[in-house]
């Protein structure tokens, strides 16, 4: 549950124990000296793992003063056409445009992700991007994560999974301190509107054949560009495609990291739920206990998005008196068995 808003407040003080993790990671990362420096360097995700026509779009929100509009036509298209997107919000965009956030973050299409405090690109060394000084140390990295992830935190009621640095330049060490300070490195496959620069047929072409798993990158805080426009002009071609528009939490990154599995006893189950990322599959197979063919369905999904599909087609289930047992969360390499044999099946939403 949420427990403020995006009202603009004090800086606090960091927790004890978040700031002595925060040193740990200093006293790791201070002093590495880098040899990459990109949209796509080690550590950085710009694709999700997966040959199926699948698109990522995301949006930044970069703030500043020629950064903080808000576009609210492509906003209002995302609505209507129903497409899942990320949307990566720096903190300043949120100091200016507290109610907007607070509506965005209500709204279960969306992802909230991080796009850091100042909108710098991750250099340990200063290095720019695009004319935008970047970080000039391991300190300051972590202030730009950290600072926009503590007010994250307290907005979403949950940290933010996913952060996309200001310019999406890095370097590996700004990335691998992403990842030690717990979130997941992103860029992206396609830029989509390069700043909100892109005219509608530009937009159009760069999304007019789009690579399996594509990241797309594209801004919602310039309203007076083609953004909305572009957008809705490339959408009848990309599902005449088959496109599937999720989430990153709704989809599998390349890099390993946790989900979740619904297991659902029974053998009349007859759905095929891939919304948001989840998607369900027959398994059949003998178990040790019973040596006997044992039939269930399992609905698999990566972040809350997947969640809330599997819940949904349970609550079906039950109302069909089709559910034969319990249904259990588990862990990501985890499958219960009617819910009997997996240990670590321990938390029941039923």
């Amino acid at each position: 549950m949420r427990t403020s808003t995006a009202a603009p407040g004090p800086t606090t003080t960091r927790q004890p124990a978040v700031a002595e993790n925060e040193a740990k990671v200093l006293s790791r990362f201070e002093g590495q000296v880098p040899t990459q420096w990109g949209t796509d360097v080690t550590g950085v995700n710009t694709r999700l793992d997966t040959t199926d026509p699948i698109m990522a779009l995301s949006f930044d929100a970069c703030g500043g003063i020629h950064g903080s509009g808000v576009d609210q036509a492509l906003i209002d298209l995302l609505n209507q056409e129903q497409l899942a997107a990320t949307l990566f919000l720096n903190e300043r965009w949120i100091d200016a445009n507290p109610q907007v956030t607070d509506s965005l973050i209500a709204n279960p299409l969306f992802e909230i992700a991080n796009h850091g405090t100042h909108h710098k690109p991750l250099s340990v060394t200063g290095r720019s991007a695009y004319n935008i000084a970047g970080c000039a140390s391991a300190a300051e990295v972590i202030d730009e994560v950290e600072s926009n992830h503590h007010r994250l935190t307290a907005l979403l009621g949950h940290p933010p999974t996913f952060f996309r640095s200001g310019t999406s330049y890095y370097d590996e060490i700004g990335a691998a301190i992403v990842t030690a300070l717990g979130e997941i490195p992103v860029s992206f496959a396609i830029n989509g509107d390069a700043g909100g620069s892109f005219s509608v047929a530009q937009i159009g072409r760069a999304l007019a054949e789009p690579p399996p798993g594509a990241i797309v990158l594209m801004h919602m805080n310039q309203p007076h560009r083609s953004t909305a426009r572009g957008l809705a002009v490339a959408l009848p071609a990309l599902r005449a495609r088959g496109t599937r528009f999720v989430t990153l939490s709704g989809a599998h990154l390349p890099a390993a990291h946790s989900g979740i599995e619904l297991v659902i006893a029974t053998p009349s189950l007859n759905v095929n739920k891939s919304t948001c990322g989840a998607r369900a599959e027959r398994v059949c197979r003998t178990t040790s206990s019973r040596r006997a063919r044992s039939c269930q369905w399992i609905l698999r999904g990566h972040g809350d998005s997947a969640e809330r599909v599997a819940v949904d087609v349970a609550e079906q289930l039950v109302v069909a008196r089709d559910l034969q047992s319990p249904f259990f969360f588990v862990g990501p390499c985890a499958i219960g068995v009617d819910g009997h044999v997996d240990p670590v099946a321990d938390r029941p939403k039923r």
